[in-house]
């Protein structure tokens, strides 16, 4: 094998074998294209603008309006509600919770006995931007003065995920 060889000003190497050279260009002609493969690999998949939707969730029933449906307040460790104010004509506004969600879907909730305030649900949720509507007809404007999401429930259960009820 050549070694290089330290040039007269002492400033880095120089391979004297051209073969040499040649070689260790094509090497690294090929182990570049794998290198940078590998660290776009190894790089998250999801940069801002991604959603990606937690397997269960959990909160609680804090009301419902016509309007909007079952108001749930999710957990604080999933952030994907907003405040929900309700609002009290004559009487001051109600904070119903900051990380409310408006269940579009109630037939999501059919298998269970409609849930009470206060009543602790585990689900799994997509939001669709065509479904944001719960298909009521309303004659009072009884909805949260806030935005809140709009989301489909799916697997709805008053026990935890992937828990099965405790038999007595």
């Amino acid at each position: 094998m050549v070694q290089p060889q330290v040039s007269a000003a002492g400033q880095g190497a120089e391979y004297t074998d051209g073969y040499t050279f040649f070689l260790l260009s094509k090497m690294m002609r090929k182990l570049l294209p794998a290198a940078l493969l590998l660290a776009a690999c190894t790089l998250p998949g999801c940069e801002s603008g991604c959603d990606p939707t937690p397997e269960c969730l959990s909160g609680t029933v804090v009301g419902s309006t016509c309007m909007d449906g079952l108001l749930i307040d999710v957990d604080p460790r999933y952030r994907i509600g907003g405040n929900a104010v309700l609002p009290r004509h004559g009487r001051p506004d109600t904070l119903l919770g900051r990380n409310v969600i408006a269940v579009v879907n109630g037939d999501a909730l059919a298998s269970l006995p409609y849930p009470a305030v206060g009543q602790r649900l585990y689900f799994t949720y997509v939001n669709d931007p065509d479904r944001q509507w719960n298909g009521l007809c309303c004659f009072a404007n009884d909805g949260v003065k806030t935005n809140i999401p709009h989301l489909l429930l799916s697997n709805v259960s008053t026990t935890g995920c992937g828990q099965a009820p405790k038999s007595k």
